[in-house]
């Protein structure tokens, strides 16, 4: 019975991590203003610090899930966990800017390629029609750690410190870690099956595979839009995790608690309507094997629906107003990023690792960029703050809209990896 059901086990073991994962991300957002008082920070600065989660996240994300291809996902997820671990555990040595940067610039490199690791992981497990629901659980896990650890924050920090906060994020790492010892080490009962009767077909692909013809697939439509959404995607995701609750505190006027619970009730009811948003899209892939209309139309109007929600969140005015157009921004984009894996990964799925990775290595270069320009742009405005913040919002909106757009148009283009079914 335990083996039966060992892929919801190491599901929800993932599920656990992507939560812990979330939460050393936002956890800066939600401690901006004691930090920044603490350390004596501009919005200059915190956009550095922002920006420094990302300064490897990209190369790490790349080189990380390429690695794990060779070494095996389970061994990655668990070299990941540790990273994480000592990361967060360095906050209590932190007592000015160079240190906080290194801290966030080693988290980032240990998270950059959970991600492509996880869903590549996940897919050893779940059958093509149901990698869906498995990858929007993983993805609802984001969401949770949003809703759940962002009230769990404040009081950690208002209780003692945001040093704390910090370290016991790092501790439930570790506690993780050794949960994994156990867990990583079970192997599907499918994948063995699969390998031994395809393991020729798979390395004869592999082999094939040149240079130039990975650079063929890097190149088409179907990857470039896909990368490009990832780009503005986690260009949104920048703006929550570094500037969203100042936006909530110091624009809108709530409080830390207030803006924590805006924050955690948008994102996980959000999540939970973005696995329904999965789960349909699956129904229609196992019903129609139709890959366009099941993995990209559902992306396409993701993007494009989210974009203009939160370009709706600047204008909404009250709470509750203010909670339905985080819910629909959750909603819409944490749904496109559970379908999105599935479109670069139809392009080669027997290096579903490297595809995926390389998209999130390349769409992840925002984490770098947007925190510098957001920080940039809201210094520019001096003391003309919202609109500062309607001018960062906007820019990534459109990116993002432009992208659901674009690929809704070439998406039906053909590669050879495209009839695959992943």
């Amino acid at each position: 019975m335990l083996k039966k059901n060992m892929k919801w086990i190491v599901l929800g073991a993932i599920f656990i991590l992507a939560i812990v994962n979330y939460a050393d991300k936002i956890i800066v957002g939600i401690t901006v203003n004691p930090i920044m008082a603490d350390l004596s920070l501009d919005y200059g600065q915190w956009g550095i610090v922002g920006s420094s989660f990302y300064w490897l996240f990209s190369i790490g994300g790349i080189i990380g899930a390429a690695y794990s291809d060779k070494i095996g996902t389970a061994k990655m997820l668990a070299i990941m966990a540790l990273i994480w671990t000592f990361a967060q555990s360095m906050s209590l040595f932190i007592m000015g800017l160079p240190l906080l940067l290194f801290s966030r610039i080693l988290l980032g490199a240990g998270e950059g390629p959970f991600s492509a690791v996880a869903v590549s992981h996940l897919s050893k497990w779940f059958k093509p029609e149901q990698r869906g629901l498995a990858i929007s659980i993983l993805n609802l896990g984001n969401n949770v750690g949003k809703s759940v650890t962002a009230p769990l924050i404040v009081i950690l920090m208002t209780t003692f410190n945001w040093r704390i906060a910090f370290f016991f994020f790092g501790i439930v790492s570790f506690v993780w870690f050794l949960a994994w010892l156990w867990i990583g080490r079970q192997k599907p009962a499918e994948e063995i099956i699969e390998t031994k009767t395809t393991v020729n077909e798979i390395a004869a692909t592999v082999e094939k595979l040149s240079f130039k013809e990975s650079l063929k697939l890097f190149l088409t439509a179907k990857f470039i839009f896909t990368t490009l959404a990832i780009f503005f995607g986690t260009s949104a995701i920048a703006f929550t995790l570094s500037f969203n609750p100042a936006y909530l505190m110091n624009i809108r006027g709530f409080s830390a608690e207030t803006a924590a619970n805006i924050i955690a009730i948008g994102g996980l009811t959000g999540g939970l309507c973005a696995v329904l948003i999965s789960l349909f899209s699956d129904k229609v892939f196992k019903k129609t094997k139709d890959f366009y209309l099941s993995r990209i139309l559902f992306t396409s109007l993701c993007l494009i629906l989210g974009g203009s929600s939160y370009i709706g969140y600047m204008y909404f005015q009250g709470t509750t107003l203010l909670i339905i157009s985080m819910i629909l921004i959750n909603a819409f984009m944490v749904a496109m990023f559970s379908l999105a894996p599935q479109i670069v990964n139809s392009l080669n799925p027997q290096r579903r690792g490297l595809m995926y990775g390389t998209a999130m290595g390349i769409g992840s270069t925002a984490g770098i960029i947007a925190p510098l320009v957001y920080g940039y742009v809201l210094e520019s405005f001096g003391n003309n703050l919202s609109g500062g913040f309607i001018t960062v919002v906007f820019g990534f909106a459109a990116g993002i809209i432009i992208c659901g757009i674009m690929l809704l148009i070439f998406g039906r283009q053909k590669a050879g990896g495209d009839a695959v079914q992943v």
